[in-house]
């Protein structure tokens, strides 16, 4: 569900949500035509409270209305679904797809977070309880979602593949910084970043995975392969019987001021949308170089790194 701006002075704004017509499905094309006003987005949405009769003032309008929609309900799907911006929510939609078995596409600004070894992570998110405990219910939340995505990750790899790309910027602003990513959630809440020794086990347990796992693929890429490739963080995530865009980036706050950045955290189903991505993903990886994905080549770049990081 999206929110919707006011389409007249007086209007609230309202929920409505971006739908696809399923592919058998028989219906003019004219039926297809909704006016945004205030009425008809209500009724759209899926999650709406809005009863019709309040909506529609005149009497012998209403059952068409009603059959109106009901027929765009069951010929439609929604195409995505936006989560409010780093909620718990969201990170509970993206353990659930993640325990899920099938192939993963990672493009990101850093690692990701089921690569976080899991005592780095309880280390991190216990000091940000007893720095913020009216947080204590979100992070407990968060360090349950990351067992069980980091316990997925490597169950999956004995049959299914994981892909990842992120820049080598990003392992430098690991050893840097200790920032692994630009949406670590604990730093977002607070949290203070990976000490020197929790930079070098996590580095060497992504350099443990690439050299260890035939099916975990990380590219290194330096520079990045296209200049788009790093603005939006997103995901193909194939499942047995399903399959899942998510979809994450930084953008201005409600009034457009761009000094006040909010994450837009967005999924999409729609198959047709997500293999393109795949395709996409597929064609940043002919492009690399070697260098940037062969195992040994990324684990010694890796160890490079952590070499960086002293003894």
């Amino acid at each position: 569900m999206l929110r919707a701006p006011s389409v007249s002075p007086g209007d609230q704004a309202g929920d409505y949500s971006i739908r696809y017509v399923l592919p058998d499905a028989h219906l003019p094309r004219s039926h297809l035509l909704v006016v945004p006003t205030r009425g008809a987005l209500e009724l759209v949405a899926e999650q709406a409270g809005a009863e019709p009769e309040a909506l529609v003032y005149a009497p012998d309008d209403l059952e068409v209305v009603r059959e109106h929609f009901k027929r765009l309900n069951e010929v439609t799907r929604a195409l995505l679904w936006q989560y409010p911006s780093m909620s718990a929510e969201y990170n509970d939609a993206l353990r659930l797809i993640d325990e899920q078995a099938g192939n993963r596409y990672l493009v990101l600004d850093g690692l990701a977070e089921n690569t976080v070894p899991r005592e780095i992570f309880l280390q991190r998110a216990q000091a940000l309880q007893r720095k913020r405990p009216e947080l204590a219910r979100l992070i407990e939340g968060l360090i349950r979602n990351h067992d069980a995505r980091a316990s997925a990750l490597e169950r999956m790899l004995g049959t299914h593949d994981f892909y990842m790309v992120c820049p080598t910027s990003a392992i430098e602003r690991l050893v840097r910084s200790g920032e692994y990513a630009k949406d670590d959630w604990l730093a977002l809440l607070g949290g203070e970043p990976e000490t020197v020794e929790q930079r070098k086990l996590h580095l060497r347990h992504v350099a443990a995975l690439v050299t260890g796992f035939e099916r975990f693929h990380l590219a290194l890429a330096d520079p990045p392969p296209s200049a788009e490739l790093f603005n939006i963080y997103w995901a193909v995530k194939y499942a047995d019987d399903a399959r899942s865009l998510m979809l994450e980036k930084w953008v201005g706050d409600a009034r457009g001021r761009v000094d006040t950045l909010v994450e837009l955290d967005i999924e999409v189903r729609h198959p047709d949308v997500v293999d393109a991505f795949l395709a996409y993903f597929q064609e940043i990886w002919s492009r690399l170089k070697p260098e940037e994905t062969q195992p040994d080549s990324v684990a010694r770049r890796i160890q490079s790194a952590i070499d960086q990081l002293g003894a």
